[in-house]
């Protein structure tokens, strides 16, 4: 065992292509010639769960933030020019990945570092972050409450 806290599934045909985490979704911010693109593996193949909370940080990236979103498949290659990754699921909420290590061989390993700067969520996913907080909360911002008030049910304790 060496201690990771979490698992990518990778492809079945390739062994190249990311599926999701253990119980949660993946997500990565690549950037490419200054321009950052939110990227998640699709629901195309039928392999990937459609949670609501992926499709929460879906829509709260594209409307709200004005963020790209690519749903396609995503390779461990790629994570090279990724900048800020997280994981995302109804336990997990919006967790930050710091590295992904694959086992390349006997003793060997490729690192793929996630962060850039101080060691920390990066700014899209702390961005996200806030913005979901503050729906669930209602202290967001109140235009953004108006149009994803429908996401939340208060549930009163009876007495």
């Amino acid at each position: 065992m060496k201690g990771f806290n979490e698992a990518l599934f990778l492809d079945a045909n390739t062994g190249r292509g990311i599926e999701e985490a253990g119980a949660s979704n993946f997500f990565a911010v690549l950037e490419k010639g200054g321009k950052k693109t939110l990227v998640t593996p699709g629901l195309d193949k039928g392999t990937i769960l459609p949670g609501v909370t992926r499709d929460t940080v879906i829509r709260v990236a594209r409307e709200v933030l004005g963020i790209t979103v690519e749903e396609r498949r995503l390779s461990l290659d790629e994570l090279g020019s990724c900048v800020e990754a997280f994981c995302c699921g109804t336990g997990a909420s919006l967790t930050p990945v710091g590295e992904v290590v694959e086992e390349i061989g006997e003793g060997e390993e490729k690192k793929y570092k996630c962060w850039r700067g101080e060691r920390k969520a990066g700014e899209i996913t702390r961005r996200i972050y806030d913005v979901i907080q503050g729906i669930m909360w209602g202290d967001g911002e109140e235009e953004i409450e108006e149009k994803y008030g429908e996401w939340v049910e208060v549930v009163e304790p009876e007495e």
